[in-house]
Formats: structure tokens, sequence, C-alpha cells
């Protein structure tokens, strides 16, 4: 019996014709931690939450189809060891070693040949502490989907007690498997995060308020359209040919209250 294997929808299908060496289409996640985690019980987790999504066990197939080229297929030689990785950061640990490793993984492309993800689990940050570096292509979902998915890999308390019984997977499409259990993921994102995010969120628990969502985002595509039509921006130092090699750096957090 051959794997199974569904369309990509033509969303998707444009990150994936977007990729470039010097723009790779993929989202980079990083989640710090105080102290080592237990790589076996992170695979543990990850094949009980994540990969409940079937999107995380297909890879790309391609079509001979000319209006759908690109199909999702089941990756029958899935491994979850060819995806979660660990390493040890680089001395002296801190965190422009962390940068510059990150660096590193945003300037390398995921391996097409198998599903579009992986996590590299960082030992030594800080001393004691850990780093999770989440690497996801964006042909898998748009950036909102993603912080969802994430999410549902986490506890809700430091004390929560795992179980170890994978869920049932969810049926129908992969964005019905994301709508099923988003009330749970909106209740965790208050939780975690801003408000702007929860918000976000919000509209996969509260369809209806897409409408007022779709009024705002008719604004912005209005605003995105006059942009369009100005001249190109002067020369400065901050522009340039993209390169391959990317940096990566980040602040202290913002506090976003008015």
């Amino acid at each position: 019996m051959s794997p199974k294997t569904e369309p990509m929808s033509t969303a998707d299908a444009v990150w994936l014709h977007m990729e470039d060496p010097t723009n790779l289409m993929f989202v980079v996640g990083v989640l710090l931690f105080d102290e080592p985690l237990d790589v076996a019980a992170l695979k543990d987790t990850l094949a009980a939450r994540l990969l409940r999504f079937d999107r995380f066990r297909q890879r790309l197939k391609k079509s001979r189809r000319p209006l759908h080229p690109w199909h999702w297929q089941e990756d029958p030689h899935f491994d979850i060891n060819a995806h979660v990785h660990t390493l040890a950061l680089p001395t002296p640990g801190d965190k422009a070693a962390l940068q510059r490793l990150i660096g590193d993984f945003a300037s390398t492309p995921l391996d097409m040949s198998k599903p579009l993800w992986q996590i590299h689990l960082v030992e030594g940050v800080d001393g004691q502490g850990s780093a999770a570096v989440v690497r996801i292509h964006h042909a898998i979902a748009d950036g909102l989907a993603l912080i969802y998915v994430l999410l549902s890999v986490l506890d809700e308390a430091p004390d929560a007690v795992w179980v170890a019984e994978a869920p049932e997977a969810a049926d129908g499409s992969f964005l019905a498997q994301l709508w099923q259990p988003a009330a749970a993921a909106l209740h965790t994102t208050r939780k975690l995060t801003g408000t702007a995010v929860s918000q976000s969120l919000d509209l996969l628990t509260h369809p209806g308020k897409v409408v007022d969502a779709a009024k705002t985002a008719g604004s912005l595509a209005f605003a995105s359209a006059r942009l369009l039509r100005l001249g190109p921006d002067a020369d400065t130092v901050l522009r340039g040919k993209l390169g391959v090699a990317k940096r990566v750096a980040w602040s202290r957090p913002v506090p976003l209250s008015v």
C-alpha cells in the first residue's frame, strides 16, 4: 500500500516556491530553559503532542498534475531522531555564542526529503541552562498556526502531570486538526503571551470575529497598495543584497502595555 498523500494548498505552495538560498522560508523559534532538558522525555513529548498533526510526519512529493504539482505524503521512513538533534554550545556559552549558533541554523536549509521541521537542543547555555531551537517551514502552516502548535507541546504549570499515551489523532485536514483543540491553546496562550497573540488565536474559537478582522485586513491591504506605489528607498548602509549567512540577535523584553 502506497503512503497516504494529499494536495498541497496554493498558499502553502507559494511559500515553497519562494524558497531561495538567501531567503529560506522557515520560522526559527527559541525556547530558553534554566536547566538541562531530558532528551528522551522531549522526544516522547513531541511524539505524543506534535506528531498528532499529520503535517509533521509528511514529506514533500512532486506530482505530475499541473494544477497541483506538489503533494504532502506520509513519510514511510519517519524517524523522530532525524528531527531532534543535541549539541553543546561552544565556549564561552553565553548569549553571543547562542546567537551565533542560531545564525548558523537560520542560514542552513531544511532537508527537503524529510518532513520540514527540526528541533536542536542546545546544552550549556549560561552554565547549566539549555535552549530548544525550533525550525519549521512556512509551507507547513503560517506563523499564527505555528504559535499554537508550539504552545500545544507545553504544559501550563511546571508540576503538571505528563500523560505518556499519545492523544488520538484529529480527523480531517491539517487546518481542522488545528481547529479542534484551539480553545485549549487559547487558554494557554492568554497565560503565556500578550494580548495581541491571544486575540489573534481568539479568531479560531470565535469565527464570527473573522468579519471584523477582514475589515481590518482590508484597510491594511489598502495601505499596502499605497506603499507599493512609492518609489524605491534611498541607498543607505542598512540596505544591500541578501546573503546566505544570517545573523541573529534579540533584546531584553520590551513591555507593550500602554
